[in-house]
């Protein structure tokens, strides 16, 4: 069971959390919907050298929104649950 303390990070409600977290993954997302429409135009073009380094960099940046959203989780869940190890099981579903 996760249990939060009653004690909110002053600066950083939860309302305010979940806006920040939609934001940083719809901006994220959306970019690379972008890179997956160049991949699909240059496969179209019989350009796969150009649509295999596409792909790498949204397979790169997909892993970097991956570890910035467990950071974000650790950083804000309560302290309660992390002196009872909570926030690293938290991480590691995600």
């Amino acid at each position: 069971m996760l249990v939060f303390s009653d004690r909110v990070h002053e600066t950083n409600s939860v309302p305010a959390l979940l806006v920040r977290f939609n934001q940083l993954v719809d901006r994220r997302l959306g970019i690379a919907r972008m890179g997956l429409e160049d991949v699909r135009k240059h496969l179209v073009a019989g350009q796969t050298d150009d649509a295999e380094m596409i792909l790498g960099k949204v397979d790169e940046d997909l892993l970097m929104l991956r570890q910035r959203l467990g950071r974000e989780i650790e950083s804000a869940v309560p302290r309660s649950c992390v002196l009872h190890g909570l926030a690293s099981t938290v991480s590691q579903a995600n």
